[in-house]
């Protein structure tokens, strides 16, 4: 585990407040078993490996007026790699019970409040996790049996950013995300096997808001990358092949009260599953993207929301994948500029409103798939 807190406190006149973390804060975590040799007629039962690593940030300026304020983390990342080399070149061994699990967790969370005549910025230059799993079991010479193998990964990164109260400022939330996890067994011979499981289950949760920063440029851009493979590679005889992932990337991004104001959300979603299952197997995976745009009570402002979301699988069995997009501008009025745009490529669909723009140019130029647009009141 890893944690660190930065917070910067009533600092005024032109100071300038800086929350840094410039080099590479990481974890490398690395299992390795080579089971079974060149024998004959052994039992190997229960191997077990497991790894949970985790990373916590916080960081924070308030009250700083007049002043430039920024948090910032360059790089953080994690990886964990298990690695394992079963069954030797003799004949009529038992292998019962390998285990393999991985939890990976990130959580940042950064914040300006109060800093008044000031620029703010929150900033995640890269936050990157990679887990590997991999299983060479069998010697495609020997005659073996082979049951129960496992590999479980859970994979999260949590964001949260705020500007709040910062009139009369620049307001900026910049994340980007990614996440690999690969899960690959290569199964050989003329072997016995029943009961090869495999799950992935990645999680991306974003929230940015900037509230209450009058007469100000307030921007959040997020980044979300994943990308998910489960590969099996299996000879011999057996029953029991099953993969599965469940991966989801959920966005928030709100700009509140930010009268004679730039507001501007920027969003991009990508996901890439694979999931190859071997002859005799079986797999499913569940996709789902979610994100939520809103500029609300931007007096005469420019407020816009931009969002892009794509996803890509292939692979055996069955599968569901949601994409959802819901971008909001209400009660920009004064004289305010609302645009809402999307593109999704993919089976996406999307709402747009504009709600009580009155005095206002409110526009939702539509986008791919299932796109639902309203103006109430505007």
């Amino acid at each position: 585990e890893q944690v660190s807190e930065q917070e910067n406190k009533d600092c005024s006149d032109g100071s300038e407040c800086t929350n840094e973390i410039d080099e590479v804060q990481a974890q490398t975590v690395a299992i390795s078993n080579t089971i079974g040799g060149p024998g004959s007629n052994n039992e190997y039962e229960d191997v077990e490996n497991s790894a949970e690593v985790e990373q916590v940030l916080d960081q924070e300026n308030e009250d700083c007026d007049d002043a430039l304020c920024n948090n910032s983390i360059v790089f953080q990342e994690q990886g964990v790699e298990i690695v394992n080399e079963i069954g030797g070149s003799g004949n009529n061994n038992y292998y019962e019970g390998v285990e393999n699990s991985a939890e990976v967790e990130q959580v940042a969370e950064q914040e300006n409040e109060g800093c008044e005549d000031s620029a703010c910025g929150n900033f995640i230059l890269f936050q990157s996790q990679n887990v590997g799993i991999t299983n060479i079991v069998g010697d495609p010479n020997s005659n073996n049996y082979y049951e129960d193998v496992s590999n479980s990964a859970e994979v999260e990164q949590t964001i949260e950013q705020e500007n709040k109260d910062c009139e009369g400022s620049e307001c900026a939330n910049n994340i980007e995300q990614g996440q690999e996890v690969a899960i690959i067994n290569t199964i050989a011979g003329n072997n016995g096997y029943e009961g090869v499981e495999n799950s992935a289950e990645v999680e991306q949760v974003a929230h940015q808001e900037n509230k209450d920063c009058e007469d100000s440029l307030c921007g959040n851009s997020v980044s979300q990358g994943q990308s998910v493979l489960i590969s099996n590679t299996i000879g011999g005889s057996g029953q029991g092949y099953e993969s599965s992932a469940e991966v989801e990337q959920v966005a928030h991004q709100e700009n509140k009260d930010c009268d004679n104001s730039y507001c501007q959300n920027t969003l991009t979603q990508t996901q890439d599953v694979s999931i190859s299952t071997g002859e005799g197997g079986s797999g499913s995976y569940y996709v789902e993207q979610e994100a939520t745009q809103k500029n609300l009570h931007c007096s005469d402002s420019t407020c816009t929301n931009t969002l892009t979301q794509s996803q890509g699988q292939k692979g055996s069995g069955s599968y569901s994948e949601t994409q959802k997009a819901e971008q909001y501008n209400i009660g920009c009025t004064q004289g305010s500029t609302c645009t809402n745009t999307n593109t999704q490529e993919g089976s996406g669909t999307s709402k747009q409103y504009n709600i009580g723009c009155i005095n206002s140019t409110c526009v939702n130029p539509g986008g791919d798939g299932d796109v639902k647009q309203y103006n109430i009141g505007c």
